[in-house]
């Protein structure tokens, strides 16, 4: 009687098929990364969202952006959803004032700006509000 084939369901769950792949292909197998390319993930919305948690600083959020922008390998059609994301949401992208005169307030500001750029919106919206 031979093992049954079908992996095993549950906690310690053996998989026969590897998920990851770990160095070169098994012999036989034909690689056809240089044929296709390399993946490229479509940029939306959602993607967009995992990538910016709300536990992000805003300083954070604003190096993503531009990190995104200003790959020359990023696709026009990453580009202009991350323009229209960043120009539909600033609040995640606006650092916010951290000289008022509550000092919990002030501090939670600091806290939440990180090292922000608080001329990232105006230079934003001047460069890219042409897309809109």
């Amino acid at each position: 009687m031979s093992p049954d084939p079908r992996p095993i369901k549950g906690k310690g769950a053996y998989h026969l098929i590897p998920t990851v792949s770990r160095g070169w292909p098994p012999s036989g197998w034909v690689d056809t990364s240089r044929i296709t390319g390399p993946s490229v993930r479509r940029i939306t919305p959602g993607y967009i969202s995992q990538r910016l948690p709300r536990t992000n600083t805003i300083a954070m959020n604003q190096n993503y952006v531009r990190r995104v922008l200003e790959n020359p390998r990023t696709p026009v059609e990453n580009r202009e959803a991350i323009i229209e994301y960043v120009l539909d949401h600033p609040e995640r992208f606006t650092p916010h004032i951290d000289y008022t005169d509550d000092p919990v307030r002030n501090e939670w500001a600091r806290k939440m700006n990180g090292n922000a750029d608080f001329g990232f919106m105006r230079e934003f919206r001047n460069i890219f509000g042409r897309y809109r």
